[in-house]
């Protein structure tokens, strides 16, 4: 009997090879499992532990701080991990770990539906898709963007991105040729509800409306207009030019703002962060062909400035510039390994629009291309294929492939078990980063939880001494010597700080540093200090023009005079600094602590004034409701309080009810 063996074809090759590497991913991904929590993660997923009550679900999902647009599914998608929190930072990342994989089935769609739109590239359009899912999941570049836990909202808005990419590529082609507006309006509800998803997840989902169109004009350039052709042609132009006019009216309508932003919340001006992205646009690009393990990390606070009197930015742009052009003109030639090259760059650029141009945020963060990468995975399987097919020797174009794939495969390993090795990460990332704050913080923070006090005030010590105006850095390091006992003199330390007060570089720094060092002090941790100067200290950090400009440190900063003046019997100083703190940055707690205090003083007109007050700052959504209901619960049971107050008058004008005295009725 004669058995007939035939070749696997295109789909059982495909999945072979996303189910073989799916496995890699999450085996890779996996020995980072001994990771620790990052900078970012507190801030953002505190609330996580109140999520039990209705009012704390809703302030967590709704009560973002993150982002303009406080990504609510983002951090719904936290809920999945209450149990986890904060005890388990790996559970958290295995979660994210999913979305990362669905988010490469979604890769694999798209590539799968473009390229079965190239006549050239139809035939192998299956394997080259899975290919090219196959590169984009095992970036190293992503391996950050995916072991921070919080970092889950970039993976989150990718997957809605991709989900709607492959949403339009498919409806796009059925709709092809149509001669009514009816497909069009389909197309935008459908990219319209996909840009929601993305942008409540994170605000960077607004890309899609440029994203769409050079899809549209690169990868699809031949299928007819699915509805009137002059409406679509110019549909298209207006959604690609949405995002930079977007930008350009936010930099003319916030110019003052962003100033004072660029001025006291950064050390670099606008013009100094346009230049540094161009060359930080060439570093993301070398991490992603030629990755190195102990240069991927979270910190990079510490990277160096550039400025237009340098040669470098200038050469960044003109590099940018003349492979567009030569792109774009190879590409009209016919070239499908060209055109793919021209969409990979345009839309590499097109990625990095808004966290890259004119909005003052940190100048470099490896997960900002996680989506920007799309198109030089493509690029890269489109040119493999071209080589393989016009090569003098396939051998050695396999030979370059296997080497280079054996590569990332390895960097990514090494990556993530660096991860994994938290001590190890620690020490390599500050070798790595020493301009990095953050990154002496990180390790600082390692060496004390090993129990190694002196090494971690060193650390601190060490940073703080050689740069100057690093203040929230000599703030931890003298808190851990008054939790320690260790180190130079408190009091000298103190007196430094106050001195360096006037060259502040990192007033945010201070907001998370400073509630603990008050702490120690006022629990009398800290042997040779006084509270009057740290008091001076924090009056002097009041006086700091960095500080003045930035309400959310102020606020910090006036919780702790409160706290002094708690220590000091001077209670209206107190209700003072409470109310200029809630001032500065509204919360819901803030407001209840001064209404709370008010009425306990038997000052209920003034802590009904001040309720009305509070629920007039409350912010928007389901978060005012929250406000609305607990405030307001408040403020009606003071008024039945001030209505049996009134009832209960004596006889003669004596206004306190018999038999009651003030700490009753307080109570």
């Amino acid at each position: 009997m004669r058995i007939l063996r035939h070749p696997p074809g295109p789909q059982a090759v495909a999945g072979c090879i996303l189910l073989l590497v799916g496995l890699l991913a999450w085996f890779l991904y996996g020995q980072a499992r001994g990771l620790t929590w990052q900078f970012d993660d507190l801030i953002n997923l505190r609330g996580l532990t109140r999520a039990s009550t209705q009012d704390g679900l809703v302030g967590f999902v709704f009560g973002g701080i993150a982002g303009p647009g406080g990504r609510p599914l983002a951090l719904a998608s936290f809920l999945a991990d209450y149990a986890y929190w904060p005890g388990d930072p790996w559970a958290l990342v295995r979660h994210t770990l999913v979305w990362h994989m669905m988010t490469g089935a979604l890769v694999f769609m798209f590539f799968l539906a473009v390229l079965r739109q190239h006549e050239r590239l139809q035939e192998r359009a299956m394997t080259l898709a899975a290919a090219a899912a196959a590169v984009w999941l095992l970036m190293p570049i992503h391996a950050s963007g995916i072991l921070m836990p919080v970092q889950r909202m970039t993976v989150m808005s990718g997957f809605f991105v991709m989900a709607t990419l492959v949403a339009y590529v498919h409806l796009r082609v059925r709709l092809a040729g149509r001669g009514t507006v009816v497909p069009i309006l389909i197309l935008g509800l459908v990219c319209g509800t996909g840009m929601a998803l993305a942008y409540l997840t994170k605000e960077n989902g607004l890309l899609l409306l440029a994203f769409v169109p050079l899809v549209e004009w690169l990868l699809l350039p031949n299928l007819a207009a699915p509805g009137p052709w002059r409406l679509w042609r110019w549909g298209m132009r207006i959604s690609f030019l949405a995002v930079p006019a977007a930008l350009a009216w936010r930099l003319w309508d916030t110019w003052s703002r962003m100033q004072v932003r660029y001025t006291y919340d950064r050390e670099f001006s606008l013009a100094e962060r346009l230049a540094s992205e161009a060359v930080i646009l060439w570093e993301y690009l070398r991490h992603i062909f030629i990755p190195r393990a102990a240069l991927l990390g979270p910190f990079h606070d510490g990277h160096a400035i550039w400025n237009w009197k340098s040669v470098l930015p200038w050469l960044a742009v003109l590099a940018f510039v003349i492979l567009l052009v030569a792109t774009w003109r190879m590409a009209r030639r016919g070239s499908a390994a060209w055109r793919w090259a021209f969409f990979a760059l345009a839309f590499y650029l097109a990625a990095h629009m808004m966290e890259s141009t004119v909005i003052p945020l940190e100048l470099y963060f490896e997960h900002r291309n996680y989506v920007a990468a799309l198109g030089i995975a493509g690029l890269v399987v489109v040119a493999v294929d071209t080589a393989l097919r016009n090569a003098s020797s396939k051998a050695v174009v396999a030979v370059v492939v296997l080497v280079m794939g054996a590569y990332h495969v390895i960097m990514l390993q090494q990556t993530t078990s660096l991860w994994g090795n938290r001590l190890l990460a620690g020490e390599m990332w500050y070798q790595a980063h020493p301009s990095s704050g953050r990154a002496a913080q990180h390790l600082s923070w390692l060496y004390r939880q090993y129990d190694f006090d002196d090494a971690s005030i060193a650390v601190l010590d060490r940073f703080s001494s050689a740069h100057t105006g690093r203040i929230d850095i000599g703030m931890q390091a003298l808190d851990s010597s008054c939790r320690t006992g260790t180190g130079a003199a408190l009091g000298e330390r103190l007196e430094r700080l106050i001195v360096e007060v006037p060259e502040l570089r990192n007033p945010a720094g201070v907001a998370g540093t400073i509630g603990r060092l008050g702490g120690a002090i006022r629990a009398g941790k800290c042997q040779g200090i006084e509270l009057e100067r740290y008091k001076a200290l924090l009056l002097a950090l009041m006086e700091n023009p960095r500080i003045q400009h930035m309400p959310r440190v102020r606020h910090h900063v006036d919780h702790e005079l409160a706290a002094i003046a708690l220590v000091q019997g001077d209670n209206e100083a107190r209700l003072g600094y409470l109310r200029q703190a809630f001032d500065d940055y509204p919360s819901l707690s803030g407001a209840q602590v001064v209404a709370r205090l008010l009425f306990a003083q038997g000052r209920n007109d003034e802590a009904i004034a001040w309720i009305e007050h509070a629920l007039a700052r409350s912010p928007d959504g389901l978060s005012r409701r929250a406000w609305g209901v607990t405030l307001g619960s408040l403020r009606e049971a003071i008024v039945e309080v001030e209505r049996l107050r009134s009832s209960w008058k004596l006889p003669g004008g004596d206004d306190q009810p018999g038999g009651v005295d003030a700490d009753d009725h307080a109570r």
